[in-house]
């Protein structure tokens, strides 16, 4: 496919709401990224530990805080990224946004709203597996959206030149 191909690929989907490939594949990245904070989190109290003295065990330091540390983290982290500007890094990195379900800025609140029922209720997110509008359940009770949303004002302009083929 050629660059002004993809292009106009790309500009059809702008806006449009996101499916549960593009979204689950941005889901796994916004945990994994959840995960290495926990690790970062447990490795600087374990080294601060050391440094003072404290306990040098990292397994009992972990299975204090197992339970509660990722979904607190995981509820932070997604806050923060819906309620900032709609993106996390796994939705910044497949080029999805959440918009509230008339296309306007999610705020904080509507934001930390959806990342507490996705903490609490996961399974919520599959039903996009059979809404008509790729909805989760999350999604329907708060009036979000999840769209197609790349940059396309850094997108070089595209030459088109009369008389040629290709």
């Amino acid at each position: 496919m050629t660059r002004p191909e993809q292009l106009g690929r790309v500009r059809a989907l702008q806006g449009r709401r996101a499916g549960i490939v593009s979204r689950t594949a941005a889901d796994i990245i916004d945990l994994v990224v959840a995960l290495v904070i926990v690790l970062f989190l447990f490795a600087l109290v374990w080294l601060i530990g050391l440094f003072f003295g404290g306990p040098t065990d990292f397994a009992s330091i972990v299975s204090g805080t197992r339970g509660i540390l990722l979904p607190l983290v995981l509820l932070l982290y997604l806050a923060y990224g819906w309620g900032l500007n709609g993106q996390t890094l796994g939705k910044l990195l497949l080029g999805l946004r959440v918009v509230r379900s008339d296309g306007g800025d999610v705020s904080f609140m509507r934001g930390l709203g959806r990342a507490a029922l996705y903490v609490v209720f996961p399974i919520g997110f599959a039903w996009a597996l059979v809404s008509s509008k790729n909805a989760s359940v999350q999604d329907l009770l708060l009036g979000t959206a999840v769209v197609h949303d790349w940059d396309l004002a850094s997108t070089p302009a595209i030459e088109v030149r009369r008389g040629t083929t290709g």
